[in-house]
C-alpha cells in the first residue's frame, strides 16, 4: 500500500466516517487538522486530486499553493465545489473564461463569468447560456448598449432582462421597457433610471403593478400627478406617499376639505398656513381631532400675527422716541 493510501486509511477516512457516519456534511476540526498536518507537498497534491470525499479535496485545494495542482483540480475534478475552489484560488482569467463557457455546473459558470471582463466571453454567455442565473451574471458586467437591447428584446427570463435594464443608458429604450415589458420587476428597473416626467406620471397613474406605480411616483411627484393619485389611487402605500409629498397650498387645501380619510385631512391641516382654509376646517370638519388641530393652528397664527404687529409698533415707537431725542439735543 502506498503512502497516500496509508494516510487516507489511517487518518482521514476513519475521522471522516466517525464524524460523518452518513458519509456527507461539512468537515470537522479533526478532519481539517488531519489534512493540515500534511508536510509533504506531493501528499497534499494527491489528497487534493484523489481523496474520495470531495470535502477533503476542497480543503486540500484551499491549503495548496501549487499552480499545477490547482489547474488540474479546476479543470478536471468531478465535483463542482472542488473546481470552483481551485478557480477562486488561482484567479486565472483564462481558466475563468473556459469555465464560464464550458463548465457543466451553472454555479461554477456564474461565479466564473462574474469574475471576468472580456467582452466577447460576456456576450457569448449572456446570449447563449442555457441557465438564467449564468446569463444574469454575464449581463451585469455588460455595458455594450446594443447587446443589452438585444437581450431585452429576446431573453424570456425576467431576471435577465431586469439586469439588462439596470445597465441601459438610452432614455428611449428605458421608456419602451418601462411602458411595455410584461414583467413588473423589469418595468420597475427601467423606471428607476427614467428621467422623463411625462412618462413617469403616466406609469404612476396607470401601471397595473402597485410597486411599479410607487417607483414612478417616487421619482415624479409633481402637483398634477399627486392630485390625480389622491383622487384615483386605491393602494394605501401610494396614498400615504402622496400625503407625505403634498406641499403646494392648493393640493393641501383639496385634501383638508375633501379627503374621506380623517388622518389624511389631519396631515394636510398640519401643513396648511392659509387662515381661510383652517377656519373652514375648524368649523366644518366631521372629526373632532381635525377640527381641534385646525383651531390650534389658527390660534398659533393669530398669536404670531399679534406678536409681529406688536414688534412692528414697538419699533415705530422706538424710532419716534429716538428722533424726538435727537431733535431735543440738537
Amino acid at each position: 500500500m502506498n503512502i497516500f493510501k496509508q494516510f487516507y486509511k489511517r487518518f482521514a477516512a476513519p475521522i471522516w466516517m466517525r464524524e460523518n457516519p452518513a458519509g456527507y456534511g461539512d468537515l470537522t476540526a479533526k478532519q481539517r487538522e488531519a489534512v493540515r498536518k500534511l508536510r509533504n507537498p506531493n501528499m497534499l497534491r494527491r489528497v487534493a486530486l484523489e481523496a474520495p470525499d470531495y470535502e477533503i479535496r476542497v480543503f486540500a485545494v484551499e491549503l495548496t499553493n501549487d499552480p499545477e495542482t490547482l489547474r488540474q483540480a479546476a479543470q478536471s475534478d468531478i465535483h463542482w465545489r472542488v473546481r470552483l475552489s481551485a478557480l477562486k484560488k488561482l484567479k486565472d482569467r483564462e481558466l475563468y473564461g473556459r469555465a464560464a463557457r464550458n463548465d457543466p455546473d451553472p454555479t461554477v459558470r456564474a461565479e466564473s463569468i462574474a469574475a471576468i471582463t472580456d467582452p466577447e466571453t460576456l456576450k457569448l454567455v449572456a446570449l447563449s447560456d442555457a441557465n438564467a442565473e449564468v446569463r444574469t451574471a454575464a449581463v451585469r458586467n455588460i455595458s455594450d448598449q446594443d447587446i443589452l437591447k438585444r437581450i431585452l428584446q429576446k431573453d424570456k427570463e425576467p431576471k435577465v432582462r431586469e439586469a439588462a435594464a439596470k445597465n441601459i443608458q438610452d432614455q428611449d429604450t428605458l421608456r419602451t421597457i418601462a411602458l411595455n415589458d410584461e414583467a413588473p420587476d423589469v418595468r420597475r428597473s427601467a423606471v428607476m433610471k427614467l428621467d422623463d416626467p411625462e412618462t413617469l406620471s403616466r406609469i404612476a397613474l396607470n401601471d397595473p403593478d402597485k410597486d411599479v406605480r410607487l417607483a414612478a411616483f417616487e421619482k415624479d411627484a409633481g402637483p398634477g400627478t399627486l392630485r390625480r393619485v389622491l383622487l384615483s389611487e386605491t393602494d394605501q402605500s401610494m396614498r400615504d406617499l402622496a400625503y407625505q409629498k403634498a406641499s403646494d397650498p392648493e393640493t393641501l387645501r383639496i385634501i383638508a376639505l375633501n379627503d374621506a380619510d380623517w388622518s389624511a385631512r389631519l396631515k394636510a391641516v398640519m401643513k396648511i398656513t392659509d387662515p381661510e382654509t383652517l377656519e373652514t376646517v375648524a368649523l366644518n370638519d366631521a372629526d373632532a381631532c381635525v377640527r381641534g388641530t385646525a383651531m390650534e393652528k389658527l390660534t398659533d397664527l393669530a398669536e404670531k400675527i399679534l406678536a409681529a404687529a406688536h414688534e412692528k409698533n414697538l419699533g415705530r415707537r422706538t424710532a419716534r422716541f429716538s428722533e424726538s431725542e435727537r431733535k431735543e439735543t440738537s
